[in-house]
């Protein structure tokens, strides 16, 4: 092995949406309580105390005893800040804790984990600088690289993304790419981009507990021996996943908290390995390949394209009714009205893609992640549950519009 060992990029995302409760078609018109408040603090509350918090506490260890030889990126929805603010400030303060280190760096992405790249460059980029606000209010820290939701990109959101001012974005694999390239530029902008490792990152997120016969040290040992032959000996290889992977997806009983513990010392130590920020890798390599990409693609699924979303007809008309009721609210985008602003806010909530994928009727491997992300029976009712909501949401925006015109009160709300 070279003097020099590999380098890895390691990024964390950080996500929980806002669940919808139990709302049948009779509270169309009468009922504007569409989340299920006490299911997400119970689940919030679970998940910051089993993953966030002994996670956040290891890697601190690792920070403090490794010190520049280690980093990581971290990307935090604005919905999951909020819930963290509203129902675990321990676990956020924990967080922020974590990020004083100059050896964590935080991404930039859509404040709602939305499609609105796919759908509108004018609501993404609303989206990216309230949630750039955000984490300048919670974190004080102005970010300089983007991820976008589930990793979603094309040449099209790439120029979005330039043109807001970030200088590099982390991406999904692509098949077909020259071997050992990892660090590309846009075709027609000078955006940097760093791909995800596919292996690598699923060999933590997935397949971790089918190594549960092996002792700690030899999966470590398996996982870097894998990080060696994939390394090209020149570029950075990405490893981008879940949070919620230590603890959550992966309990603590499958021995997840001790390959965290471990893995990033004996890297160092054995195969001369370095940890790098994304910033740091755009620095340190200067990409002289251009990438294009004319269609879409994320790091969901088999197909790893947008069917995790939008890939039979109930997510696609629900997708399409959420974001022509959000164009629509264009010409009132300045209005500070109250009933206007609760409005706008449930919508915004109802944008997450969580709620489309929950809608996906796949089948097999594909079906059974969805399966396990979703709180409800099946697909088809998490779509009826999200239409009624939606329909609701709708039939406030016309009332709106015509007590608007009529230039009547707006703070009273009829039924349909």
């Amino acid at each position: 092995m070279s003097k020099s060992g590999p380098e890895i990029c390691m990024y964390f995302q950080v996500h929980q949406p806002f669940r919808l409760g139990r709302y049948s078609c009779f509270e169309v018109g009468l009922n504007e309580d569409y989340f299920d408040s006490n299911g997400n603090r119970e689940l919030l509350r679970r998940i910051a105390q089993k993953s966030y918090i002994p996670t956040i506490r290891r890697l601190r260890v690792l920070l403090e005893s490794l010190g520049e030889r280690f980093a990581f990126g971290l990307s935090f929805s604005g919905t999951v800040l909020e819930q963290l603010r509203e129902y675990a400030p321990e676990a956020l303060l924990e967080f922020q804790n974590l990020v004083k280190s100059p050896r964590v760096e935080i991404l930039a992405e859509t404040y709602h984990h939305s499609l609105s790249s796919l759908y509108s460059a004018e609501n993404f980029q609303r989206e990216v600088e309230r949630h750039t606000a955000l984490i300048q209010e919670l974190f004080n820290r102005s970010p300089k690289v983007f991820r976008n939701t589930e990793l979603i990109y094309s040449d099209v959101i790439g120029s979005n993304i330039y043109e807001m001012g970030f200088k590099g974005a982390l991406i999904e694999e692509r098949a077909g790419q020259q071997e050992g390239k990892t660090v590309f530029h846009h075709p027609d902008v000078p955006l940097l981009l760093l791909m995800r490792n596919r292996n690598l990152s699923d060999e933590i997120a997935f397949r971790f507990p089918l190594l549960r016969e092996l002792s700690c040290e030899k999966k470590i040992g398996k996982f870097l021996n894998q990080v060696a032959a994939s390394w090209s000996g020149r570029e950075p290889l990405g490893i981008f996943i879940d949070f919620e992977t230590f603890g959550e997806h992966h309990w603590e009983e499958t021995g997840i908290f001790d390959f965290l513990e471990m893995m990033p010392e004996v890297f160092i130590s054995e195969f001369q390995g370095r940890f790098l920020l994304p910033s740091e890798v755009f620095l340190r390599h200067v990409p002289d390949t251009p990438l294009s990409v004319n269609h879409a693609y994320s790091w969901a699924d088999t197909e790893r394209d947008l069917s995790a979303w939008i890939g039979n007809s109930m997510q696609k008309k629900a997708v399409s009714e959420a974001y022509e009721l959000l164009n629509s609210l264009v010409d009132v985008s300045e209005s500070s009205e109250e009933i206007l602003g609760r409005i706008k806010l449930n919508l915004s909530y109802l944008l997450t893609s969580d709620h489309f994928y929950y809608m996906s009727t796949k089948k097999a491997g594909d079906g059974a992640v969805h399966s396990y992300f979703s709180p409800y029976e099946s697909p088809y009712d998490a779509f009826i549950r999200y239409m009624n909501v939606l329909r609701d949401v709708t039939g406030r925006v016309e009332r709106y519009r015509f007590n608007r015109s009529m230039h009547q009160p707006t703070n009273a709300v009829h039924p349909v």
